[in-house]
């Protein structure tokens, strides 16, 4: 599912500019695609250690993916925040579909 994207991700900020954070992850869609890019300093992350924890994340983001796509998943509340439903709602508004 989750592959390495052809397009180049130019850096947000200059290399010599202050951090606010040690790493920065950024997620984007292109062309319908889900990317990820993650910022760090060599001066403090080895490049394996992002690569692994740029691994892990894929893997568990696939993991997540592909248990929300079994046919028994059921849509919550949650996954709509600012509707500020009850499952009830929810349900009514589905089953009307």
């Amino acid at each position: 599912i989750l592959k390495l994207s052809k397009f180049s991700c130019e850096p947000l900020y200059s290399p010599s500019a202050k951090r606010n954070y040690l790493l920065q992850v950024v997620g984007s869609v292109l062309e319908g695609k889900l990317n990820f890019s993650f910022t760090y300093s060599r001066n403090i992350h080895r490049r394996d250690t992002i690569e692994s924890l740029a691994k892990s994340f894929s893997d568990n983001l696939t993991e997540l993916i592909n248990n929300s796509q079994q046919a028994n998943t059921k849509l919550s509340p949650i996954d709509f925040p600012e509707a500020e439903l009850s499952q009830a709602d929810l349900d009514k508004i589905l089953a009307a579909e």
